[in-house]
């Protein structure tokens, strides 16, 4: 079963992949990310992690009542 520790390895990666393409910004929505990582009945734990990630400044772009929808949409700023 797939957990938050994998999750966010597979944000980090895409932290990665933008900056190896000389970027400084990633839009992020939890639906693309549960979808890409084949997950099912894990949209809390996504969006979770999406909102742990402190370490770096973020804005929410788009987000539902309860937080936990897969139309969460996150700006990480990653300089």
């Amino acid at each position: 079963m797939v957990g938050s520790a994998e999750i966010r390895e597979y944000i980090i990666s895409l932290f990665d992949q933008v900056r190896k393409r000389g970027e400084d910004a990633c839009i992020l929505v939890s639906g693309d990310i549960h979808r890409e990582m084949g997950l099912q009945n894990r949209m809390p734990n996504v969006c979770g992690v999406m909102y742990s990630l402190i370490k770096f400044s973020y804005e929410i772009l788009e987000t539902t009542p309860s937080g936990l929808s897969s139309t969460i949409k996150i700006r990480y700023q990653l300089t």
